[in-house]
């Protein structure tokens, strides 16, 4: 499953958070269908419904935070291992996670 990950998405503020919620969720061409909060990270995985263009979204929440030094945001494969752990592989990249 292709997601969203974006780094120190935790560090800014509340009221950022909720104006880019709703930007995103006003598009017709992506819907998230579950957010995920990575503690540890400090980023949030934004998982969408299968009919969503995940490049469109990807695009759309980089050009989103283009002005934010500290915000990095990646398309990831998340998967899950025989130990129910989750793994997170970035595009393009050999970087790896494991949560």
């Amino acid at each position: 499953m292709e997601s969203i990950y974006i780094e120190n998405y935790v560090k800014i503020p509340v009221d950022q958070k909720v104006n880019f919620l709703k930007s995103i969720s006003n598009s017709g061409e992506f819907k998230i269908s579950n957010q995920e909060v990575v503690f540890s990270e400090e980023a949030i995985i934004l998982d969408f419904k299968s009919d969503s263009d995940i490049n469109e979204a990807c695009s759309k929440i980089r050009e989103y935070f283009k002005e934010y030094e500290d915000i990095k945001v990646d398309k990831i494969t998340k998967m899950r291992n025989k130990t129910s752990q989750i793994i997170l592989e970035f595009d393009g990249t050999k970087s790896h996670i494991r949560l």
